[in-house]
C-alpha cells in the first residue's frame, strides 16, 4: 500500500504448451517488478522471461532443445509501464545421432527496441527494431565459428481510432559467415531490399 492505495510491486507466471499428443512443447517462467514513487506514481519497472522449448521426431524423442533468458527493460509513458527493450540469450542443442544425448548446436544473441505513438488516447507501437546473432559450434579450419546476423525494423500504421491497419519492413541488412561450396568459408552480406515489403494485417491482427 502506497499512499493509501494499494499497488501491484510484482507479477509472476507460468505457462506450459502440450501438443495434442500430450508432448511438452515449451514452458515459460516470467517476472515483473514494478517501483512507485511517494505518491503512488509508477515510476519503473524491469522484467525477465525464461523459456525451454523442445522438438520431437516421430518417435517422440527430443531432438532439439532450445533455451532461451529475456531480460525486459520498460518505459513509463501515461503511468503506463511499455517494452522499451528486451535483451535475449539462449542455446540451441541438437541430438546426436551417434551418442544419443543432446550436443549444443548454436548459441542465440537477440536484441529488440520499442518506440511508441499517442493515438486515440493510448500509447501504440510505433516501430520494433531486432537485431540478432546465431553462432554456431562449427568453425573453419582456423577456429572461427559460423554465425549468422540479421537487422531490420517494422513500422506499423494506424487510423484514427488507434486500430492497426498495416506494418512494414523498412530496412534490413544481413550478414553471414558459412560455407560455400566451391569457394570455401566466406563472409556473405546482404541489404535486405523491404522497403516495399508489407505485412499483411487483418482485422488489427498481422497475419
Amino acid at each position: 500500500i502506497i499512499n493509501g492505495s494499494v499497488k501491484l510491486t510484482k507479477a509472476t507466471s507460468y505457462t506450459e504448451v502440450f501438443a495434442p499428443n500430450g508432448e511438452l512443447t515449451s514452458w515459460t517462467d516470467s517476472e515483473t517488478t514494478y517501483v512507485y514513487d511517494e505518491g503512488g506514481h509508477l515510476i519503473d519497472a524491469t522484467g525477465f522471461r525464461d523459456t525451454t522449448s523442445y522438438t520431437y521426431d516421430e518417435e517422440g524423442n527430443v531432438v532439439e532443445k532450445q533455451t532461451t533468458h529475456t531480460d525486459i527493460d520498460y518505459i513509463i509513458k501515461g503511468g503506463q509501464a511499455l517494452v522499451s527493450s528486451t535483451h535475449t540469450t539462449g542455446t540451441i542443442e541438437r541430438l546426436n545421432e551417434e551418442t544419443g544425448q543432446l550436443e549444443k548446436f548454436a548459441t542465440i544473441d537477440r536484441t529488440e527496441t520499442y518506440t511508441y505513438t499517442f493515438v486515440a488516447g493510448t500509447y501504440k507501437q510505433a516501430t520494433r527494431t531486432v537485431t540478432s546473432t546465431t553462432t554456431y559450434e562449427e568453425t573453419d579450419d582456423e577456429g572461427k565459428h559460423l554465425y549468422d546476423s540479421q537487422s531490420y525494423t517494422i513500422a506499423y500504421e494506424y487510423n484514427e481510432g488507434g486500430c492497426l491497419i498495416g506494418a512494414s519492413y523498412t530496412e534490413g541488412t544481413r550478414e553471414s559467415y558459412t560455407f560455400v561450396e566451391g569457394v570455401g568459408y566466406t563472409t556473405l552480406e546482404f541489404t535486405l531490399n523491404l522497403s516495399e515489403s508489407y505485412i499483411k494485417v487483418e482485422n488489427g491482427v498481422i497475419r
